[in-house]
C-alpha cells in the first residue's frame, strides 16, 4: 500500500478532518455508497451492542441494516478531537424506529443518544470506525419503558 504524502502534523489533521466530513455527510445523505468510499479499509464496530463487521461487504450489510431500521438517522456533531491515531468524534444520533432492530419491531419512537465514535487511521487514511452509546438508553426511548 502506497503511503499518504502529508509531510506535517497539521496537513494530517486537515487532511483527516475532511475526510471524516466527507464520511459524516455520506452517513446523514445516507449515500451508502459515498460512505463506504472515505474507508481505506473498511472496519465498524457498534461496541454497545457487541456487533462488528470487517471489509466492505460485512460493513455495508450491518450499516445498511441500521439504516433500515432507522431511514432518517441524522448524526449530530458536537465535536471533534485529535489523537496520535484518531478522530474522535462526539455527537448525537437521532432517528425514529420504523423497522425492527435488535430484536424490536418498529415502534415510529425517536432515540436521541449521545454518542463517541473513534475514527481509527494509518497516517491519512480511515481504516475503522468505532462507536459507543448507552444501549439501556436506546432500548428505553424505543420502547418506552
Amino acid at each position: 500500500m502506497e503511503r499518504s504524502s502529508p509531510t506535517s502534523v497539521s496537513q494530517w489533521r486537515e487532511a483527516r478532518m475532511t475526510l471524516i466530513h466527507q464520511h459524516i455527510d455520506a452517513e446523514n445523505r445516507h449515500d451508502l455508497a459515498a460512505w463506504m468510499a472515505t474507508f481505506a479499509r473498511p472496519s465498524y464496530e457498534l461496541v454497545a451492542l457487541d456487533s462488528s463487521a470487517v471489509g466492505a461487504t460485512a460493513v455495508a450489510d450491518l450499516v445498511g441494516r441500521w439504516l433500515a431500521a432507522f431511514p432518517n438517522l441524522y448524526t449530530e456533531v458536537f465535536a471533534l478531537y485529535h489523537a496520535d491515531l484518531a478522530v474522535i468524534l462526539e455527537g448525537q444520533l437521532v432517528g425514529a424506529q420504523t423497522g425492527a432492530w435488535v430484536g424490536l419491531p418498529a415502534s415510529g419512537r425517536v432515540m436521541n443518544l449521545p454518542v463517541v465514535a473513534i475514527f481509527k487511521f494509518d497516517e491519512t487514511r480511515l481504516i475503522g470506525k468505532k462507536v459507543y452509546f448507552d444501549s439501556g438508553l436506546m432500548m428505553r426511548q424505543l420502547t418506552g419503558a
